[in-house]
């Protein structure tokens, strides 16, 4: 029996995966067969300044296809992109072919009453990106996006600026 990795779809509010209607979800958790699940570790270099209090989204991009936004959003109990942080993040997509690349972007979760924070020029508006390490769980094959550079922040949610970042 395949190994099970939470569903990117309907996390188990639903009795069936609406993010390819034929698959049927077990409580949240999805089978390999169907999807491609990797674990993605975002590394935050251990410079100063290097990270964000923003909301990071990524796009896994294959040869095939590219999968949908994923949306991990920051908050003061389980902050992520922090200085010399790792995050680490399960992901489910359709499979996607050979991994080429990863788009990456990063801005605030929502309008700020203070100003120079929700600004792109405010603190926290630059991010470090170290590297993104992606590990097909099925087969255990890891993929590794080298970024070493500043990633600067979109303005909102709806206009993404994504940041480009290819196979090392």
């Amino acid at each position: 029996m395949p190994t099970k990795v939470p569903c990117c779809c309907c996390y188990g509010h639903y009795n069936y995966c609406y993010g390819c209607h034929a698959n049927q979800c077990c409580r949240g958790y999805i089978a390999y067969h169907r999807f491609a699940a990797f674990e993605a570790k975002v590394f935050t270099a251990d410079k100063k300044n290097a990270g964000t209090a923003h909301s990071l989204y990524l796009v896994l991009v294959g040869d095939q296809r590219s999968s949908k936004v994923f949306a991990f959003k920051n908050s003061s109990r389980s902050p992520v992109l922090q200085r010399g942080q790792t995050d680490t993040f399960q992901l489910a997509t359709p499979p996607l072919g050979a991994l080429k690349a990863v788009n990456v972007a990063h801005c605030p979760r929502k309008r700020h009453r203070n100003a120079e924070s929700a600004s792109p020029e405010g603190r926290g508006s630059s991010w470090f990106l170290f590297q993104i390490v992606l590990t097909k769980l099925e087969d255990k094959t890891k993929t590794c996006f080298l970024c070493r550079q500043w990633v600067e922040s979109s303005p909102s949610p709806k206009e993404l600026q994504y940041t480009q970042i290819t196979i090392t």
